[in-house]
């Protein structure tokens, strides 16, 4: 008797009139990878108390632009085995703690707006410094391609369909990509 394949699920042939099974199915269509972010992130924003991770990712839409900027939702609490009435923990710096007392109603009436039920019954303010948003990484300027660099890269185009939109998308990748290198090659003297 031979041993069993070390991944035997796989190995197993689907029952007649079935596909592979669901969890190894391919998901044939593309999708936006923003449509991905809530189900990537969900445990770890869980871990916050946040049941949505949408008040998070749209709480410059929720609140306002200018709310947003100044008050940072920190962590949302629900009575236990409940989804509604909970309690908002958000973070704002000294005057504006003030401020966002008094708007505490309309940002209450905001948040449950967005998701639809009253999720939030109370706001709790919390005075202190936001935390600084991520650095964004700064691009360095591309240097321009030597002469030798351009021509390889256009006879490289010109093997191509010679559509014009395709053939202009060609350069422009084909420019970053080898921009992007330190060193130019040297163009023959």
């Amino acid at each position: 008797m031979s041993d069993p394949p070390k991944h035997a699920d796989l190995a197993r042939k689907p029952p007649p009139g079935k596909g592979a099974p669901e969890r190894l199915k391919r998901r044939g269509k593309m999708r936006h990878a923003g449509a991905l972010v809530e189900k990537l992130t969900k445990r770890a924003i869980g871990r916050r108390g946040f049941a949505q991770a949408s008040i998070l990712t749209d709480w410059a839409r929720i609140v306002g632009p200018e709310l947003a900027r100044h008050a940072q939702p920190e962590k949302m609490v629900f009575p236990k085995g409940k989804r509604v009435g909970g309690s908002l923990r958000v973070r704002a710096p000294g005057p504006m703690a003030l401020q966002l007392q008094h708007l505490t109603p309309l940002v209450i009436s905001r948040i449950n707006a967005h998701f639809g039920y009253n999720a939030v019954e109370t706001v709790t303010i919390v005075q202190g410094a936001l935390t600084p948003p991520a650095p964004t990484k700064r691009r360095r300027p591309r240097r321009a391609l030597s002469h030798r660099e351009s021509a390889e890269l256009e006879a490289l185009v010109a093997s191509s369909e010679p559509e014009d939109a395709l053939a202009a998308a060609l350069r422009r990748l084909g420019g970053a990509v080898i921009g992007e290198r330190t060193e130019p090659t040297s163009d023959p003297a």
